[in-house]
C-alpha cells in the first residue's frame, strides 16, 4: 500500500528556529526577521506579508551564500534514516513549507525527498532577485499535499502529515494521520498524536506499518 508522508520544515526538521531567522542572522537583518516571525505567530500578519517584508533584503544575495547558511542550519537527528526507512515502505515523501523554496530545495536535495514546495523567488546569474515570484500560504501547502496525493492515486486516509505549528493545520485537516512534532499546544490539539523528541527516528514506530 503506497502512502504519502509530508514533513514541515521550520520548527519541525529545523528545530527551535526558522530558515528566515537563520538567513536574517547571517545577512544582517535578524531583527526584522524576528519581528516578522513574532507578528506572524501572533496572527497580526500573514506569510504573504512576511515574504514581502523580507524579500528586499535578499536582493543580489548569491545562492552560494544561502547554501552556506543552509549548511550551518540546525537539523533534527535521524532525518536521513527516516527518509530511507520510509522509502523502503513504498512511501512518497514530500517537504511542505511556506518558507523560501530555494532553501527548502537544498534540504530536500540533501535528504532525498521526492518533492517539495515553498515561497518562490527568481534568480539571475546565481543571485536572488529580491522579488517574490510566487507566494505560498498554509492553504497552498495543503493544496500541494492533496494534489500530490491525488496525482499519485493515494487516498487521503493513507496520507500522513508531520508538523509543529499553525501553517500545518490545513494539512492536518486533510491527512489520515497527523503528528504534532515538538509542537505548540493548538497544533497538538489538532493532531492525531503528539511526539516530543530530538531524534526523528522515534517517529518511525508510530507510522511505519500503519
Amino acid at each position: 500500500m503506497k502512502r504519502l508522508v509530508a514533513f514541515d520544515l521550520d520548527g519541525t526538521l529545523i528545530p527551535g528556529t526558522t530558515s528566515a531567522k537563520l538567513i536574517g542572522e547571517a545577512l544582517g537583518h535578524k531583527d526584522v526577521a524576528e519581528a516578522c516571525e513574532l507578528e506572524l505567530t501572533q496572527g497580526k500578519i500573514d506569510n504573504i506579508e512576511v515574504a514581502n517584508r523580507l524579500a528586499s533584503y535578499l536582493k543580489d544575495v548569491s545562492l552560494g551564500d544561502i547554501q552556506r547558511v543552509y549548511s550551518m542550519a540546525p537539523k533534527i537527528q535521524g532525518i536521513r534514516e527516516v527518509v530511507d526507512a520510509l522509502r523502503t515502505q513504498d512511501c512518497y515523501i514530500i517537504l511542505g513549507s511556506i518558507t523560501w523554496k530555494f532553501f527548502v530545495e537544498m534540504f530536500a536535495t540533501e535528504f532525498g525527498f521526492h518533492d517539495y514546495c515553498g515561497t518562490e523567488m527568481g534568480s539571475a546569474d546565481g543571485k536572488l532577485t529580491g522579488v517574490v515570484s510566487r507566494h505560498f500560504t498554509s492553504e497552498d501547502k495543503a493544496t500541494f499535499f492533496t494534489n500530490t496525493a491525488a496525482n499519485l492515486g493515494i487516498p487521503l486516509a493513507n496520507c500522513i502529515a508531520v508538523g509543529d505549528s499553525r501553517s500545518d493545520h490545513p494539512v492536518f485537516a486533510s491527512a489520515g494521520l497527523s503528528v504534532a512534532l515538538n509542537a505548540d499546544e493548538e497544533t497538538r490539539r489538532r493532531a492525531s498524536l503528539s511526539l516530543d523528541t530530538d531524534d526523528l527516528t522515534q517517529l518511525l514506530p508510530l507510522i511505519v506499518g500503519l
